[in-house]
């Protein structure tokens, strides 16, 4: 099967990085400055330290956004995917020391705690940006105060809503919204940065070395609203899959920092020039526009949230495939870009939770506490993981650089946000928490089970020539390895001593590419004895369709007699509770749970009901 596509402009990718990856950090400026300046640090209002301020930001966005993800981390993807949890993807076969085991167990630990505070994260990041845009309308009319929050909800359900059409889509709609909004960000910044020109000093690291030395604890603090302008630097990376390397570069350093940088700088300028902090500051640095403003402000917000939407996509995606979850409807939804995903289940668990926030809190002023901690600390293991990314590789003699400029940033922004555990940022860790040990579960759970299945079984030869009566049915069984007796053969010859006449072991590869042609489909090894080990490949966009394969397998071995007498044999297991598993009663109730809710393989690979069989077994774990 062909599949030709259309060759886009340039410019398309581009776009549509604008609209996918950068909505979270490129609104970050309607709150991020207005908190450091709110009140709650008791920072005095002078040039001294609203220059200090200003330094700040635009060395944190430089070095925590430029240099670390866009520069560096960017360039170790895993296939075209990013973030943490491809990151992870990396480690194991670059530890070759006696304990890589143990270190590998320990790294699992952090990459599962890392990916599921950003997850966590996700849930804020919809709920502040679009609330923040919403409050707007008190700026233009008091009046409007009372319709903020059901608006701001109703914008959510119709934002979650689309996700079902793909990123290509929304990219291809978003991406001039965010065109105008970043072109709006640079011309309000530039209007003020002409009037005070001497605000451009502040891009020296003196600057923000001399705020950081002459009131230490100050800064310290000020790091819990310092990240607000760096928060979508990890989304960004974790939406690699979606867009591609070259456009997310692109669009970061021609279009986007450039765009935040000059609105830092004309936001301070115009502190500067004003002496006090005026209420919604973004809207009153051009009052005259201020409907222009809210209006696109609104819908940039409400973009803002797709880079965390779709990041969570991304890790949920590639904790599947790690062996972290189990196995979610996903959709992808481009013919051209394989991490272009939708997975309905994350999509609506993150809907009705950014809801529930919105309900809550009602001000994104009382979102900003809880903003921040997730996030920092997701950034800050995904510094520890990328040392052993680095190690063995040509770039190995950075890791000692990299470690002090990166690990001490990180560290520091992660202990200044711990403070705001017990303000709102507890909800994104206990919803990470949560998220980590499902996922400990699971991975631990499936690796009992595999653990149990290869003490148990045995080698095909061992099985084949035992004296076990031959049914004439011919039975297709799935399985990972070829040398092993699947689960469900051995259940039926331990127990029935029968096993089917022909015996179709069945791998299924999926690609990564959309489409299979038919001679790359599949490969047949007649091993004898009415034994059969088949390899079947699939495009990621194809429908894993098992009948119609096996009819082509048939045909090419001319048994197409055999058809009609297909069984399909899968492998059910129950659980029961003992003293002797190594997975306690609660766990093992979750693991179960979790078997239950993964997607039916008899509809996944579109078997017919009335030639499936289902053989199981109780198994202890």
């Amino acid at each position: 099967m062909t599949h030709n596509t259309k060759k886009n402009h340039p410019f398309v990718p581009i776009l549509g990085a604008l609209g996918i990856v950068f909505g979270d950090i490129g609104t970050s400026p309607l709150y991020a400055l207005q908190d450091c300046f709110g009140g709650k640090y008791n920072m005095p209002f002078d040039s001294e330290h609203i220059m200090g301020v200003a330094s700040l930001f635009f060395w944190f966005m430089t070095l925590s956004v430029t240099l670390k993800y866009v520069i560096v981390l960017m360039r170790f993807d895993n296939q075209g995917e990013g973030g943490i949890m491809s990151l992870f993807g990396l480690i194991p076969g670059r530890l070759t020391s006696a304990n890589a085991s143990h270190k590998v167990g320990i790294l699992t630990l952090l990459a599962i705690f890392g990916a599921s505070l950003l997850l966590g994260d996700g849930v804020i990041t919809p709920s502040i940006s679009v609330l923040s845009a919403m409050e707007g309308l008190a700026f233009i009319s008091p009046k409007l105060t009372v319709s903020v929050v059901p608006l701001t909800c109703l914008i959510l359900f119709f934002l979650f809503l689309l996700q079902k059409g793909g990123t290509q889509k929304i990219g291809k709609y978003f991406g001039p919204v965010m065109m105008i909004w970043f072109s709006t960000l640079f011309l309000l910044g530039l209007t003020h940065i002409i009037k005070a020109p001497h605000i451009l000093y502040s891009l020296s690291p003196h600057y923000a070395l001399n705020l950081v030395f002459k009131s230490p604890l100050l800064a310290f603090k000020l790091l819990g609203s310092i990240i607000l302008c760096i928060t979508g630097g990890e989304a960004l990376y974790a939406d690699m899959g979606h867009c591609g390397r070259p456009a997310i570069q692109k669009s970061w350093f021609f279009i986007v920092y450039p765009s935040i940088i000059t609105c830092y700088m004309g936001q301070t300028a115009f502190l500067l020039d004003q002496g006090h902090l005026p209420d919604h500051m973004f809207y009153a640095m051009a009052p005259s526009f201020s409907y222009f403003l809210v209006f696109i402000a609104t819908f940039a917000t409400i973009i803002a949230s797709q880079s965390l939407i779709t990041g969570a996509f991304s890790l949920t995606y590639q904790s599947i495939q790690l062996g972290f979850l189990p196995l979610l409807n996903v959709k992808h939804t481009s013919k051209d870009e394989q991490g272009q995903i939708y997975i309905p289940f994350v999509n609506w668990f993150l809907m009705i939770a950014c809801m529930a926030l919105v309900l809550l809190y009602q001000k994104s002023e009382h979102l900003v506490e809880a903003y921040g901690l997730s996030v920092s600390g997701t950034m800050f293991i995904t510094s520890i993981l990328f040392i052993f990314v680095l190690k063995g590789t040509k770039y190995s003699f950075w890791i000692i650089p990299y470690c002090i400029v990166f690990w001490i940033l990180d560290g520091i922004l992660f202990s200044s946000n711990l403070i705001k555990f017990f303000h709102g940022g507890y909800i994104p860790v206990v919803i990470g928490t949560c998220v980590s040990i499902i996922m400990f579960i699971w991975y631990k759970g499936k690796k009992l089970l595999i653990q149990r299945y290869n003490i148990q079984s045995q080698t095909w030869d061992d099985k084949i020539s035992d004296a076990l009566l031959r049914t004439p049915e011919a039975a297709v069984v799935l399985s990972s390895e070829f040398y092993l007796f699947p689960p469900a053969l051995f259940t039926l010859s331990q127990n029935l001593k029968i096993l089917p006449k022909n015996i179709f072991v069945v791998k299924i590869v999926i690609e990564r590419q959309p489409f299979i042609s038919q001679k790359q489909r599949f490969s047949i090894t007649d091993v004898g004895q009415g034994l059969y080990q088949v390899i079947i490949h699939y495009g990621f966009l194809e429908k894993v369709n098992l009948p119609r394969a096996m009819d082509n397998i048939l045909k090419d071995i001319e048994r197409s007699d055999l058809f009609e007498k297909l069984v399909y044999i899968l492998h059910r297991e129950s659980f029961v509770e003992t003293h002797t598993g190594k997975l306690s009663k609660i766990p093992q109730s979750v693991f179960a749970f979790l078997i239950k809710i993964s997607r039916d393989r008899a509809l996944y690979f579109h078997l017919p009901l009335k030639n499936v069989v289902e053989v199981g077994n109780h198994i202890d774990l």
